[in-house]
């Protein structure tokens, strides 16, 4: 099983993600143990979030609201709205909100300054205040 989590990280699209899947049981199952999503597309997060399960930790953009599961941590690229603040370890914004402090779990931050969300990385948890 762990040999198909180690290819399922090359796939590079959620059409290929849907083929590996339907390979066998065998490739299906592997899927379920991943713990991550891997956020092939954009526009297929909420596809690609029912292929996996078995995932405690959700990265991608924030369309969380819309979903039914609370995950433990979250990666999120763009605004934040609906997410349990205190749970977001990676995000990728173009701003940022007042209550930074509350973010507990925070590790990385990115800004994006204009142009692409390739961003800049300006502090990471130890470097944000607390409180």
């Amino acid at each position: 099983m762990v040999y198909l989590m180690s290819v399922a990280k090359y796939l590079r699209s959620y059409e290929e993600l849907v083929k590996f899947s339907m390979i066998n049981k065998k490739t299906n199952e592997g899927l379920q143990s991943f713990k991550e999503n891997l956020y092939l597309d954009k526009d297929n997060v909420i596809k690609e979030l029912k292929i996996f399960g078995g995932m405690t930790n959700y990265q991608g953009t924030n369309i969380i609201s819309s979903l039914k599961t609370n995950y433990e941590y979250y990666d999120i690229d763009g605004n934040i709205q609906g997410i349990p603040i205190n749970k977001i370890r990676n995000w990728k914004t173009d701003s940022l909100c007042s209550n930074i402090s509350e973010m507990k779990s925070l590790k990385k931050l990115n800004i994006t300054i204009g142009g692409d969300m390739q961003g800049m990385d300006l502090c990471k948890r130890n470097e944000i205040g607390k409180g």
